[in-house]
């Protein structure tokens, strides 16, 4: 009898370790500044809420957002309000002192992702002079 629980206990503690082991490395923060091109395209393709937004010659202004949605898809943000378009535009990656930054075509605005947090928050940063920091959270 003893012979049959040993191995029975073994698996549990297998399978309750390893599953322990899984769900620790997802809760870990994605640092997108230092990645490759491939890899912070991987991460922020798709649709995404918009959470919020801090930053401006304060620092501290923050802003709370109910009904916007920004979508990064085939070298195109689409950026939405109660499902009216406000922004529709092309761009492109550029690498800028180290990282990787989305240039929008049509007007002087940039975004570069900072990382992946553990919500599954997009943080991303304006590449215009009062600087903001955008949260971000994945929609689909």
């Amino acid at each position: 009898m003893k012979t049959l629980h040993y191995p029975l206990l073994l698996l549990f503690i297998v399978l309750a370790t390893s599953s322990f082991t899984c769900d620790k490395a997802r809760q870990d923060d994605i640092d997108l500044e230092s990645q490759p091109l491939d890899v912070v395209q991987k991460h922020v393709a798709g649709k995404w809420q918009l959470i919020s937004t801090i930053g401006g010659f304060s620092g501290n202004n923050k802003t709370e957002y109910q009904n916007d949605y920004i979508s990064f898809r085939d070298y195109r943000i689409i950026w939405t309000h109660n499902d009216t378009v406000r922004l529709n535009t092309a761009f492109r990656w550029q690498k800028i002192t180290g990282s990787y930054s989305m240039l929008f075509s049509g007007f002087p605005g940039s975004f570069t992702p900072l990382r992946i947090e553990k919500k599954d928050d997009l943080i991303l940063i304006d590449g215009i002079a009062d600087g903001y920091q955008y949260r971000l959270r994945r929609a689909n």
